[in-house]
């Protein structure tokens, strides 16, 4: 008999310190960093489910993940969740688990939850359920700076290119000196990027635009950087028992500040995860969007970036109109989704998305 077990925000650090299923063998439904950064979710409420547990006589078969945020509606912010990290036992599957799962969280939820970055057999299970309808599709693009082989492909199927990886190693090495030649000869523009760890307050101003579409403030900019999904270091047994990114071999993130003269243009929180280059957030209302890629050109030199995934419409049109110096280039697209009671609390107005929103600023 399958039992399903709700985990809520305020009953979160307990289930890290003190759920046997840490202590066994056996697959587990969270890692400690990431139950670590749900309990201390500003936008998560005491009694937000934030994990739905199947288990079967004692043992996990199966969890769903839910990740509490706000959004602006028609008369006001409305909270809802986004849904992450589904997994079923492989021995489990074609038993109707994943539907149960859903029809839990969806419950416990109030029918209010948005999903992105779904595979296709995910997809269909949401489409069956009748609870969904399309929110947005994101038009990205995604640039290549250096020869991407030794990050791409072994992750994409780790045994098919095992043997081939000294040689992707040695191109991607090859490929950095004539690069940085070229780019010897990129101009400096108006704009200087600064790093930082830390939020600058003159950056409120930049966040104080009319509010629409999922909301995040500074305070969550914070948590974000504060408490991480990923660990920099080589997997280890925890991590290997849980089915979602919890690792990296190399992990830099931080608040990129883009200014002319002394005057703040933008502000941007990114996420550089094994050479590859996110930019969550943007916050840049009336800065230059091709000074700004200028500027950051020469950091992502400094920081040896093998290449960069963009969805944020203004940066996207701005590399598009500059092939060079890119060896490069690869259209993206994200797909939305939102269930039919949260979608009629929008009411037409006009929405928009960052590429952080979800849980696409942890990973």
């Amino acid at each position: 008999m399958i039992v399903y077990r709700h985990i809520r925000q305020r009953e979160m650090s307990s289930f890290l310190a003190q759920d046997p299923s840490f202590a066994g063998a056996g697959p587990i439904a969270i890692s400690q960093i990431r139950g670590a950064s749900h309990a201390a979710n500003p936008q998560a409420e005491a009694d937000d489910v934030l994990l739905v547990l199947a288990e079967e006589d004692g043992h996990l078969v199966g969890y769903l993940g839910a990740l509490p945020n706000r959004l602006q509606g028609k008369v006001g912010e409305e909270r809802f969740a986004w849904l992450s990290c589904l997994w079923i036992d492989p021995n489990m599957r074609g038993r109707g688990l994943a539907k149960s799962l859903l029809e839990q969280m969806y419950t416990a939820w109030s029918g209010r939850l948005v999903i992105t970055e779904f595979t296709p057999a995910a997809k269909g299970l949401y489409d069956k359920s009748g609870y969904f309808q399309d929110l947005a599709q994101l038009k990205g693009l995604r640039v290549y700076l250096y020869s991407p082989l030794a990050k791409v492909l072994p992750k994409k199927d780790p045994e098919k290119w095992r043997a081939y990886l000294p040689i992707f190693n040695l191109l991607e090495q090859l490929s950095f000196a004539p690069q940085n030649m070229r780019m010897l000869f990129l101009a400096k523009g108006k704009y200087r990027c600064e790093s930082d760890e830390k939020w600058r307050s003159e950056s409120n101003n930049l966040l104080s635009e009319p509010k629409e579409g999922f909301l995040r403030g500074s305070k969550d900019l914070e948590w974000i950087l504060n408490y991480p999904w990923l660990q920099e270091g080589p997997e280890d047994e925890a991590s290997q028992r849980y089915y979602f990114s919890s690792k990296a071999k190399s992990l830099d993130n931080g608040y990129l500040y883009f200014y002319e003269g002394q005057t703040l243009k933008a502000v941007v929180l990114y996420l550089l995860r094994d050479g590859h280059l996110r930019l969550p957030y943007v916050f840049m209302p009336k800065a230059d969007a091709k000074e700004l890629i200028r500027a950051l050109l020469f950091w992502m030199r400094q920081k040896r970036v093998i290449y960069l995934t963009t969805y944020q419409e203004q940066l996207v049109a701005a590399l598009q109109a500059n092939k060079w110096p890119f060896l490069g280039r690869r259209p993206q697209v994200r797909h939305y989704i939102i269930t039919h009671p949260l979608a009629e609390t929008l009411g037409g107005r006009p929405f928009s998305i960052q590429d952080g929103d979800g849980d696409a600023a942890f990973t």
